[in-house]
């Protein structure tokens, strides 16, 4: 059996040179707890190619299951 986590969906608008992106990402921890090092880490986890430029726009708790139950259709 997989481990359970708190999963997060974060998401993020940045500067792309002349551009405004938006990315997002899944992101499971152990504890219920988001710090400024997870957010960090996320941006990297979500390809953000002007990560000082970053800003979170949403954060919304999934739950708590395996990777598993996140990524399978049922």
């Amino acid at each position: 059996m997989s481990e359970k986590l708190h999963w997060y969906a974060l998401s993020f608008n940045y500067q792309d040179g002349p551009r405004m992106g938006h990315a997002c990402t899944y992101m499971g921890y152990p504890e219920q707890l988001v710090t400024v090092p997870r957010i960090e880490r996320a941006k990297e986890a979500a390809s953000i190619p002007n990560r000082a430029s970053a800003v979170l726009i949403g954060l919304a708790y999934l739950g708590y299951m395996t990777k598993t139950e996140v990524t399978t259709l049922d």
